[in-house]
């Protein structure tokens, strides 16, 4: 007699299956177990908002560093905002230190921190953090703003102010605003500026006792005022949101006022 043998799928018993996952669980807890915990590193800038040509300020922390391990602090350099390193730093384990970062000119820069072992070896990368230069923009730059609506003039001379002459970029009131109207001089659209400052006063035509009255009128900030009266230069330092804002001005007696001034910008157009 000739037996016949058939052929029947293999069967894997489920208890076969379960030990296997449970094994490669295993594996993979011992690998990470073994790779141990990831290097960290932290940072931030003592201020985003610097003057220009002052150094820069930064804090960092770090853990879990090989020994010899160096930080790198790199920016951005050129239209094409190439990174170049401008301070390196030899740690390991963990720690916290300040440092104090190479001046930068008016603009915007971004920053990186770079952490590598000793033989080069890149170990981590921080995303880019900007800081922001500022300096100082005159008022007659602002004037040439293409963006800017000047509903008066801007125009260059000197007025005599008391005893002394005054030089003045800028002449507003022509349409003889008196309080508490006033009249809008300029409307400036949104911009890279965080001070206002302004000189302002009345001319020889104004008589004694009259005023002049200027504010700075935005969208998240309640309006800056200031005034001065006939024969003394006024001064007004408004803080700027960043939105647009609008410079308004009035007299006692509806005479011309003149000014001159300056802003805190990180960008000079």
């Amino acid at each position: 007699m000739i037996s016949r043998i058939q052929n029947h799928p293999s069967r894997i018993p489920t208890a076969l299956i379960v030990s296997l996952l449970v094994a490669q669980w295993a594996f993979g807890m011992n690998a990470e177990a073994a790779a141990g915990p990831k290097a960290t590193v932290t940072w931030s800038f003592t201020s985003a908002q610097v003057n220009a040509a002052t150094p820069v300020g930064a804090t960092f922390n770090y853990s879990r560093l090989p020994a010899g391990a160096k930080l790198i602090f790199e920016r951005q350099f050129g239209t094409a905002k190439v990174m170049r390193a401008v301070a390196r730093y030899t740690v390991s384990g963990a720690g916290s230190d300040n440092v104090t970062l190479p001046a930068v000119p008016m603009g915007s820069f971004g920053y990186r921190v770079i952490a590598t072992r000793s033989n080069g070896v890149i170990i981590l990368k921080t995303a880019v953090k900007n800081v922001y230069s500022y300096g100082t923009v005159p008022l007659s730059a602002l004037c040439n703003y293409p963006k800017a609506n000047f509903n008066e003039g801007c125009s260059s001379g000197s007025v005599q102010v008391g005893a002394n002459l005054f030089v003045y970029n800028m002449i507003g009131d022509y349409g003889g605003y008196r309080p508490p109207q006033y009249g809008t001089l300029v409307s400036f659209p949104a911009n890279d500026c965080r001070t206002l400052t302004l000189s302002f006063a009345l001319g020889t035509n104004s008589q004694v006792g009259e005023s002049a009255y200027i504010q700075i009128i935005q969208t998240s900030l309640d309006p800056e005022m200031s005034s001065t009266p006939q024969g003394v230069v006024g001064t007004l330092v408004a803080n700027l949101d960043g939105g647009p804002f609008q410079l308004q001005n009035a007299a006692t007696n509806g005479d011309l006022v003149y000014y001159n001034g300056s802003a805190s910008c990180w960008s000079a157009s």
